[in-house]
């Protein structure tokens, strides 16, 4: 992490995959079949106008996704509510669902995101200023297979990738944590995660949570370097 990155840790976007309409329906309106979906929090809460300005997951072909056929169910969203596992927290719990209802988003549904084949799919933030990140947080599992697993990696231009690590999915509902500390003061980040595997089943992922620090800017360093110096000066005089 950079120096002086003092800021509290805090979600810089997740998603709850809630704004589908129907099972086996990639569409975020009920009519029109969609290829991305935007993050629905923010800082930990339910943020729809927030969580959509600073990341959208893309599996259209852009920044090293696989432009997945969602006229054949390749990737769909599924009702199976996988977010109740370890500490992620239930991004999608009926209060939550409401607040995202409130803020323009059509339906509200208790979903994952499912694929029936293998592929990729980027996350794509773009903060507004330089962050440290630290880790980024979700659920998966197999339905059906036990043999898939996820290749993450990590870019700032959304064409050349850096591996991260592999999580092999099991049977059953997991939390994972992929660690991103070695990314540093980046306004704009990619992270992509490759499924292969792939036999029979779905596999889901669901409760993504992207984690950061901001960096100070350089006025901020020298707020509070000017606080320090006036507190030095000061505690002279009393010794004095």
């Amino acid at each position: 992490m950079s120096a002086g990155a003092v800021s509290a840790q805090s979600m810089l976007a997740g998603w709850d995959f809630s704004p589908y309409a129907f099972d086996e329906f990639s569409s975020i309106d009920g009519t029109t079949l969609t290829d991305r979906v935007s993050a629905n929090y923010r800082d930990s809460v339910a943020d729809f106008t927030g969580g959509a300005a600073v990341g959208t997951l893309y599996y259209d072909g852009s920044f090293g996704s696989s432009a997945f056929n969602l006229g054949t169910s390749e990737i769909s969203p599924q009702s199976v509510g996988d977010t109740a596992v370890s500490n992620l927290g239930y991004l999608g719990e009926l209060g939550n669902l409401a607040v995202l209802d409130t803020q323009g988003q059509q339906y509200t549904n208790a979903k994952a995101l499912g694929f029936a084949v293998g592929g990729s799919y980027t996350f794509g933030l773009t903060l507004g200023q330089s962050y440290d990140l630290d880790n980024f947080t979700y659920a998966g599992y197999n339905s059906g297979d036990a043999s898939t697993s996820i290749l993450w990696e990590w870019s700032t231009d959304g064409s050349s990738f850096s591996s991260l690590e592999t999580d092999s999915l099991g049977t059953s509902a997991t939390a994972y944590s992929v660690d991103l500390s070695a990314i540093d003061g980046v306004s704009t980040v990619y992270i992509r995660g490759t499924l292969s595997g792939l036999d029979s089943g779905l596999s889901y992922i669901d409760n993504v949570a992207f984690n950061g620090t901001v960096v100070p800017e350089p006025s901020s360093f020298a707020a509070i370097f000017g606080v320090v110096a006036i507190a030095f000066t000061a505690m002279r005089r009393r010794t004095k």
